[in-house]
């Protein structure tokens, strides 16, 4: 998703509100002359890093129309205009702009986000805009959080090449304006109902006759399943457990035959005199990758400790989660491949160790002692470690040797499972919540054995920010155990 490489700021003054059922936005057609707006279009903002300039030359309508292009060094670039939510509090919008492109390498997105509802933002993107030098409608739907405080919308583009964006509005979707889905469309809305209902940890928290009704709006008119996913994703997201989603084919097909190669996100060093690893994000999620995931870091840790630090600071702040065996199947030198905590769901508990990762990876690992089970081992932790980088936090949880700095997590630690759908999609289904080798249970927010201030995380050297600092101070004072392996 672009918006993952933006910094969004929405702080603005919002535009105003004339009918219920029709909010027009602020120079929506681009007509209002520049004038003194640093670049961007008077009324609108600007994400990330490129240019936005009025042009004359075929509008959609009116005289002008705004032409995007994103700087070579930028990962996105786009406008957006934020509102207060107020009035959409509870409902669904609908934003709909006129598109074209020219040399675009990715398609444009069209996108509306609200804020303040929950600790995390909502996001919902139209991503179906093919890069074509001809003038198209493109629309997105998007209920809002009934406690949202604000919505912006925007258009954006993450690859060389212009995009034209022109006669964008937004309304609020009647209740009863939608056409049912039929045909294949409602059927596979109702298969996924009952997937849902049969598996997701939180199904009986949601009303599912007031839902299907409800993700019609996302799925009118529709007959096929592809036009019936947005249905489909609002079902999901009316679990509002935060952490469920639906992969659409082609991103199940990225997921399932990438990241056998490179880096990972991984980097090692000694800091401080201690042995220092991260772990970013992986959502690779086949054999080859997890191998490779594993003995990379397998590798860097070897290399590490024959360097014999004086123990080991584990940073999982920027562990957005992916594969969570994997992670903890590289760890194993630290863990061994003992029960590490446990799935819970209602009654049950059922245990999970590094051994499940390598039960697909390594059916020969042999149990043996780890090499580093009595190396002290300092976690760091913050707002986006999330997911599997959380269940990393519980595994190390109850642990010798093991303390926790930082601050709180993102609050996923719970268990997701994929379940295929008929069109190729797959649920990742919330269906258990994680509890430590003590029995402790989580399933929200999990925090530090000690708070420390993330201050100086972007703009100091690792060695002089104050948690990696404080880490260091706890490893010199617990003995420092780490045997050369």
């Amino acid at each position: 998703m672009i918006l993952r490489g933006i910094v969004v700021a929405i702080a603005l003054v919002g535009a105003p509100w004339f009918n219920p059922w029709s909010a027009p936005l602020q120079n929506p057609g681009f007509e209002a002359p520049d004038g003194l707006h640093l670049g961007a279009p008077r009324n609108w903002f600007t994400l990330g890093a490129g240019s936005a300039r009025l042009d004359l030359t075929d509008p959609h309508e009116g005289r002008r129309s705004v032409r995007l292009e994103r700087d070579p060094q930028a990962s996105a670039f786009g406008v957006g205009q934020s509102m207060t939510a107020t009035r959409f509090r509870g409902r669904v919008v609908r934003v709909r702009a006129w598109m074209r492109a020219e040399a675009l390498e990715r398609p444009a997105e069209l996108w509306v986000r609200s804020d303040g509802g929950h600790d995390e933002p909502d996001t919902f993107v139209a991503t179906a805009f093919a890069a074509t030098p001809e003038w198209r409608p493109v629309e997105v739907l998007s209920e809002i959080d009934p406690a949202a405080d604000r919505l912006a919308i925007g258009a954006s583009v993450s690859s060389a090449g212009s995009l034209w964006l022109d006669s964008v509005s937004i309304e609020l979707v009647a209740p009863g304006e939608a056409v049912p889905p039929s045909g294949a469309a409602r059927d596979y809305i109702d298969e996924a109902i009952a997937r849902i209902r049969e598996s997701a940890l939180d199904a009986s928290r949601v009303d599912w006759d007031a839902a299907r009704r409800r993700s019609w709006i996302f799925a009118a008119g529709a007959t096929t399943p592809a036009e019936a996913r947005p249905a489909v994703g609002f079902l999901i997201r009316s679990l509002k457990d935060g952490h469920s989603r639906l992969l659409t084919p082609s991103a199940r097909g990225e997921i399932a035959h990438s990241g056998t190669e490179g880096s990972f996100g991984l980097a090692s060093e000694v800091v401080r005199g201690t042995g220092y690893l991260r772990i970013a994000g992986f959502d690779a999620a086949n054999v080859p990758a997890d191998r490779a995931f594993a003995a990379e870091l397998g590798r860097r840790i070897d290399e590490v400790a024959a360097r014999q630090p004086c123990g080991w600071i584990l940073d999982l702040r920027e562990d957005t989660g992916g594969n969570m065996f994997a992670m903890v199947g590289g760890l194993e030198p630290f863990l061994g491949v003992g029960d590490l905590g446990f799935f819970v769901r209602g009654g049950e508990r059922r245990p999970w160790s590094a051994r499940d990762f390598y039960s697909q990876a390594r059916e020969d690992l042999p149990r043996t002692p780890p090499a580093f089970g009595d190396a002290s081992v300092a976690l760091l932790i913050g707002e986006r470690t999330a997911s599997a980088g959380e269940s990393i936090a519980v595994a190390f949880r109850g642990r010798a040797h093991t303390r926790i700095f930082g601050q709180p997590t993102a609050g996923l630690s719970t268990v997701n499972q994929g379940f295929a759908l008929s069109d190729g999609s797959m649920a990742m289904l919330t269906v258990a919540v994680l509890a430590d080798r003590n029995g402790n249970v989580y399933g929200s927010r999990i925090e530090p054995d000690e708070r420390v201030s993330p201050a100086g995380y972007f703009d100091l050297r690792l060695e002089d920010q104050p948690v990696v600092k404080r880490a260091a101070e706890w490893l010199s004072a617990s003995a420092c155990r780490s045997p050369a392996r």
